[in-house]
């Protein structure tokens, strides 16, 4: 059913993604930001994707670090 789901709707984004993916995390599938990111591409939409093999949904240890610094070199590039 066309409109029921929030990929339907992708086209409204005008603002940069930044999408970082714990290849470990047991809450959001890991595919589902694979197709995400894969659907916003299609679009031409502006997404940074990140994906952390070992780490789980709430980035502990390593992961966390390098995600922080992402995150800031993103709103670095986008948010000036």
């Amino acid at each position: 059913m066309k409109g029921s789901s929030p990929a339907d709707y992708l086209h409204y984004i005008t603002s940069p993604i930044s999408l970082h993916q714990g290849l470990s995390d047991t809450e959001v599938n890991p595919d589902w930001s694979k197709e995400l990111n894969e659907a916003l591409l299609k679009e031409d939409k502006t997404i940074e994707f990140f994906e952390y093999p070992g780490q789980d949904h709430n980035f502990r240890n390593l992961g966390w670090d390098v995600i922080s610094k992402r995150t800031v070199d993103f709103f670095d590039r986008y948010l000036k």
